[in-house]
């Protein structure tokens, strides 16, 4: 009787550890499907900034240019309806400009 039970612990401790291996394998697939899962998330993320900073500079982009053809419209409508006074006032913006730059 002392031979059937060593062998019976023996088969007892196998099916311990293949149980265990099989956990530890659950464990470690689900592990890897969790940083895979986030780590898409994480990419689709950072897609999406990327892509809303990207229309958003153009949107700052295409406000600039209409801005500048806009002053640059006034500029040429000053200088055709009041020549004298529009020098006049470029004059004085240089001069101020300068002033500010030399300190």
């Amino acid at each position: 009787m002392a031979s059937v039970f060593p062998d019976e612990s023996e088969r007892q401790a196998a099916r311990a550890r293949n149980k265990a291996s099989e956990a530890a394998s659950a464990i470690q697939d689900a592990a890897s499907e969790t940083v895979e899962k986030y780590t898409d998330k994480a990419k689709h993320t950072a897609e999406d900034v990327a892509n809303r900073a990207r229309d958003a500079g153009n949107q700052i982009s295409e406000n600039v240019h209409e801005v500048a053809g806009n002053f640059r419209e006034a500029v040429e409508r000053s200088v055709e309806r009041q020549p004298i006074t529009t020098v006049l006032l470029a004059m004085a913006a240089g001069v101020l400009i300068g002033g500010l730059l030399r300190r």
